[in-house]
């Protein structure tokens, strides 16, 4: 589990991708804010994990470069950058691929002493896999929730359409009569 400084440093750099991913648009300062950002990174930075924080400073001090330049910022950048965010939290383990959208951190760290075969499997594109495969289910479950909810709407109008509401309405004269009949 990551410490408590390094958490704090985790979120702050995710917090800030998002923004930045989520207004569809980088901005130079938006490039600054994320080398402040890692520039007090509190995580570890050795093995896969650093190699994986050299791509991210590497990406973020191109894109600031090129924010500086004539050509303004590029998209491409704001891509790599994503790609970079992913590998680095893949790097350190902070959650399970297979668990992602449940809330889960990963249990098994990549190398571990013990009994051969103990570790951790999967990568970024098993992981964008199982997501873009959730996601397709998502939008399959709430497209057949609108198809269901369009046919009782359908039904229901047909219904008070022929003067019928249902089993138990009083619409049918017939059945109304056999459980109610007219006085005299």
């Amino acid at each position: 589990m990551p410490s408590n400084q390094c958490t704090n440093s985790l979120m702050e750099l995710s917090f800030a991708i998002g923004n930045m991913i989520g207004a569809e648009q980088c901005d130079v300062d938006d490039w600054k804010q994320l080398q402040s950002s890692l520039a007090s990174w509190e995580c570890s930075d050795r093995g896969k994990s650093g190699d994986a924080l050299d791509a991210m400073k590497g990406t973020i001090s191109g894109a600031v470069r090129a924010c500086a330049g004539a050509g303004g910022c590029r998209e491409a950048d704001c891509a790599d950058l994503f790609e970079d965010h992913e590998v680095l939290i893949q790097a350190l383990n902070i959650y399970e691929p297979t668990q992602i959208g449940r809330g889960y951190r990963g249990a098994i760290p990549p190398k571990i002493k013990g009994a051969e075969g103990l570790g951790r499997s999967g990568g970024l594109p098993e992981q964008r896999t199982a997501e873009v495969r959730r996601i397709n289910a998502r939008a399959a479950a709430e497209l057949a929730d609108k198809t269901a909810e369009a046919t009782r709407r359908q039904e229901t109008a047909a219904a008070a359409a022929t003067g019928t509401t249902g089993r138990m309405g009083y619409g049918d004269e017939e059945r109304r009569e056999r459980w109610y009949p007219a006085r005299v």
